[in-house]
């Protein structure tokens, strides 16, 4: 059996994507996601727990998502989990786990809330799903097999 470090995520960001740049020049963003874990307590009621993702996007990717999603925007994601250690500014060691992203799904974006009562209420408006992956190399189907038309089935 092969080990396998898989992670799929549906929810909501808590914050804007940020944007950032490495000495090399790539582009990385840093994207909070929120997600409800919801069960039933002994007493009948439904209880909803939060539960807050830090996601790590590279890349191109990392420019669309910060071009694409908002604070509130429904993203689901799929990645790897990565733990690492790094010192802050005070010296102290700290670490962290986070989610590598390979691939993200943009959902709705949050609309403004009207003014007046009297507006009509806006609702969020659908955004294209768009999904941001590694290029692979594909087989085509004219260029790898040949067909045998004398086949009996």
């Amino acid at each position: 059996m092969r080990d396998k470090n898989r992670v799929e995520l549906r929810g909501r960001l808590g914050a804007d994507p940020v944007l950032s740049t490495t000495e090399t020049g790539r582009s990385r963003a840093s994207i909070r996601l929120c997600t409800n874990y919801e069960y039933t307590n002994k007493d009948g009621q439904t209880v909803s727990k939060p539960e807050w993702h830090n996601i790590v996007v590279w890349g191109k990717a990392a420019e669309n998502a910060a071009k694409y999603l908002a604070k509130g925007s429904e993203a689901e994601v799929e990645g790897r989990l990565q733990s690492r250690e790094y010192t802050d500014k005070a010296g102290v060691q700290r670490y962290t786990t986070e989610i590598v992203a390979n691939e993200i799904n943009y959902g709705r974006r949050p609309t403004a809330k009207p003014a007046e009562e009297s507006a009509p209420v806006v609702q969020a408006r659908p955004v294209q799903r768009t999904t941001v992956r590694r290029k692979t190399n594909e087989i085509t189907a004219s260029s790898n097999f040949q067909v045998d038309d004398d086949l009996p089935f």
